[in-house]
């Protein structure tokens, strides 16, 4: 059984859009066919990575799951206006930290981290737009959240993003029988 929100096709055309260019178009364009060795290296390459990511994804589903999901429209600062100036993985491998609204015992502000997942696309560019899924560190400390909350995203002291929440999950609170 697919764990909810499992999209085969979706996996197979992130993996297609990583891995690059098919042997089919590659021969299209060149006039050019690759050797049966190269097909069969490049189909063994693009199984394997699409194992790699179905692993991350079921890994990143269970976590959704533990500790609850926020949905939400993302928007990265240009790299004229912040310190980043490389694209973000969209795999669940950034952990920022978030200003949820929290503050510090001295009145500071305080921030939570949550993980990012960015749907529908393998990366993130810098002042880009994008639904993510965050799945928070500490889940206690998110409970406040609602959707329409405007959160911002930091990877040091200044704003990397900004986001609006579009929905809230809470984690799970029966554990499976077992």
């Amino acid at each position: 059984m697919r764990p909810p929100g499992h999209d085969h096709d979706e996996h197979r055309r992130l993996i297609s859009s990583a891995v690059g260019t098919s042997a089919a178009a590659t021969a299209s364009r060149t006039g050019v066919r690759p050797s049966s060795e190269t097909r069969t290296t490049k189909t063994r390459t693009t199984q394997s990575q699409y194992r790699m990511w179905s692993t991350m994804r079921v890994h990143w589903r269970c976590s959704e799951i533990r500790n609850g999901v926020f949905r939400a429209y993302l928007t990265l600062r240009p790299v004229a206006e912040a310190r980043r100036t490389t694209s973000i993985s969209g795999t669940g491998v950034l952990r920022p930290m978030w200003d949820i609204g929290h503050l510090s015992p001295t009145g500071e502000r305080a921030v939570s981290i949550a993980s990012l997942w960015v749907e529908n696309t393998p990366v993130l560019e810098p002042g880009g737009r994008v639904t993510v899924r965050l799945v928070p560190l500490t889940p206690s400390h998110w409970t406040h959240v609602r959707p329409g909350r405007r959160i911002t995203m930091h990877e040091d002291r200044t704003v990397a993003g900004t986001a609006v929440v579009l929905e809230v999950h809470p984690p799970a609170t029966a554990k499976p029988a077992g």
